[in-house]
């Protein structure tokens, strides 16, 4: 096909521009083009490979559940949507959970405070040998780190601050019933 369009293009070299090129070019053109084709074609079966192997799912070791978690951000209703969900080392489906907070973070926050719900969640549940998976390697890199990083430091103080709005929220719905908030305020 590429070679039928260069001879083609050739001709209309020669009767519109009065342009010759010898036949070595044109099939030259033909065959760098034909190799940039299996180039380009080579490359994207290799990062579909690649793609295709890096979103694998893998069962935990014997004896072990895996709680996999996951934020979405939504700025339409300024919310952070946490998803979890525990499989046991067959990769059979063991529980599932998901909650909205509010306000929204940014995506290191809000995978931080993905990871503080499912550790929760996994502790209320009393499940034991549980292995944690998560997408943000900024989180993973800091909850391992020894150091106190400054994301980590502001992923503390962000879970600190959430947590303490939840709890104030609780508490003050616990006392006013089903009272509107604004009654708190001046």
């Amino acid at each position: 096909m590429v070679l039928l369009w260069s001879i083609w293009q050739q001709r209309n070299d020669k009767v519109w521009r009065d342009k010759v090129e010898p036949f070595q070019h044109v099939r030259a053109i033909n065959l760098l083009t034909d190799w940039k084709g299996a180039q380009n074609h080579k490359n994207l079966h290799s990062q579909q490979r690649q793609y295709n192997t890096a979103i694998r799912w893998s069962k935990p070791p014997t004896g072990r559940y895996k709680c996999n978690i996951d934020a979405s951000f939504s700025k339409q209703h300024n919310k952070v949507g946490i998803g979890i969900c525990i499989r046991d080392d067959q990769g059979r489906f063991v529980l599932a959970k998901t909650e909205w907070l509010s306000p929204i973070t940014d995506v290191d926050i809000g995978e931080a405070l993905g990871l503080l719900s499912a550790l929760n969640w996994v502790h209320e549940l009393q499940l034991e040998n549980v292995d944690f998976e998560l997408d943000s390697k900024n989180v993973v890199t800091s909850f391992h780190s020894k150091l106190l990083t400054r994301l980590s430091s502001e992923i503390l103080l962000r879970i600190a601050y959430v947590s303490i709005t939840l709890i104030l929220e609780t508490l003050i719905s616990s006392l006013l019933g089903d009272k509107p908030m604004r009654l708190l305020m001046p």
